[in-house]
């Protein structure tokens, strides 16, 4: 059952922008601090390693032996490589990009699927089977795969790519396309192979990222349809805030009768990922009720929460919502305020690099400490993450992974 935490108060800064750590670096050093940090996950001279960035290093989540690399994390660090473009930068997201075709090439299933995490070092085994980790081959995981490979078609002009790009669509239309309620996209496949047959705000936002793309690259007006249908669901989760006079927001998702919507906890995420994936003006306050309602401090830092009842500091999520402001300040949905809220998430992520308990001064961890509370039944640790490194790298750059 949905509860509120109270270790994380709310905190608002609607007249000053303290408190908040100096950074120990400028934040041309701390980019550079992050690429170094995925190089020494993703060595440029191993195109035959078929190995993938492992997501989660140093702190608890190392010393427990956890070694995941996630397709998500993947995907976005591939993004953040073709963000900076430099040739080595190129040859490791190629590399990513080819591990995961494999991958999806020798699927047992055959039907186009990616599994959502996959072991880091030697992703296939002596017989050259995939060594998954998280069975479970989700919807958003797949659009954030997809994004991936089409943004590498993009890069190199392989058509390996965008085959791989059309079968993962292929695989999210036939499982997950649902015409209950207000259409759009069901969670996909669980652990077990069975439908998951929950929606979500969010997979529905990466969709509407991922079908529009791949309508504009292949000329399918069938994927323009999948992408409106996401797009459908989504507006559909949105709810203004009545009587306070506070911005509007969008719920999670709805339950398992793909109908009803889940009112609490309302996740970070969705209020973000929305306006980078739809770019709709009129979703464009869930960015300002993420700032007033989510915003939170622990261990010295300044960020958002992961959800209405976590705790702590999330650092990715902190750097989605950086991300979020800076594309909003380039559109006529543009609030005064959207760069210097921006630049103070962003100084506390470098904070975070250089500080935080399990700092080395390059990788970002996922959240200000260990064990925080996610708000959905799990738990977030201050390991150094690839997800999280990533998407302060697209921050900090002003680059959108999600438009269309």
């Amino acid at each position: 059952m949905p509860f509120f935490c109270s270790g994380a108060v709310p905190v608002h800064f609607e007249t000053s922008l303290s408190p908040m750590p100096a950074p120990a670096t400028s934040s041309a050093e701390a980019v550079a601090a992050g690429y170094v940090f995925l190089d020494g996950l993703t060595p440029a001279a191993a195109p035959n390693a078929c190995s993938l960035p492992r997501s989660h290093s140093g702190g608890h989540l190392e010393a427990i032996g956890f070694d995941s690399a996630f397709v998500y994390d993947c995907a976005l660090v591939v993004l953040a490589y073709l963000a900076r473009g430099r040739p080595s930068d190129r040859r490791r997201a190629e590399q990513i990009g080819r591990t995961l075709c494999l991958l999806q090439e020798r699927d047992p299933a055959g039907d186009g699927r990616l599994r959502n995490s996959y072991a880091s070092v030697r992703a296939l085994d002596e017989a050259g089977a995939p060594r998954v980790h998280s069975a479970a081959a989700t919807t958003g995981n797949q659009a954030w795969a997809g994004l991936a490979f089409l943004a590498l078609f993009s890069d190199t002009g392989d058509g390996t790519f965008l085959t791989a790009a059309v079968r993962l669509a292929e695989f999210v239309r036939a499982v997950a396309y649902d015409s209950r309620g207000s259409g759009g996209f069901a969670g996909g496949v669980g652990e077990d192979g069975s439908p998951l047959r929950w929606r979500s705000t969010e997979h529905n936002a990466d969709s509407v990222a991922f079908f529009t793309r791949l309508a504009r690259v292949t000329g399918d007006a069938g994927w323009s349809e999948m992408a409106e249908a996401a797009r459908g669901f989504v507006r559909s989760m949105w709810r203004v805030d009545v009587g306070d006079g506070r911005p509007g927001h969008l719920l999670i998702g709805t339950d398992l009768d793909g109908v009803t919507p889940v009112v609490e906890p309302v996740p970070a995420d969705a209020q973000t990922w929305t306006f980078l994936a739809l770019g709709d003006p009129e979703l464009a306050g869930a960015l300002d009720w993420a700032w007033e309602k989510l915003l939170t401090q622990d261990t010295g830092l300044t960020g958002v929460r992961a959800s209405s009842a976590a705790d702590g500091v999330w650092l990715e999520g902190t750097a989605h919502l950086a991300a979020a402001l800076l594309t909003r300040a380039q559109t006529p949905a543009a609030r005064p305020e959207d760069r210097a809220r921006a630049d103070l998430l962003l100084a506390n992520v470098w904070a975070a690099q250089s500080q935080g308990p399990h700092a080395d001064g390059h990788g970002v961890p996922a959240a200000s400490s260990d064990d925080a509370d996610s708000g959905f039944g799990d738990r977030l640790y201050a390991s150094l993450h690839t997800g999280t490194t990533a998407w302060a790298l697209l921050a900090a750059q002003a680059v959108n992974p999600l438009s269309g």
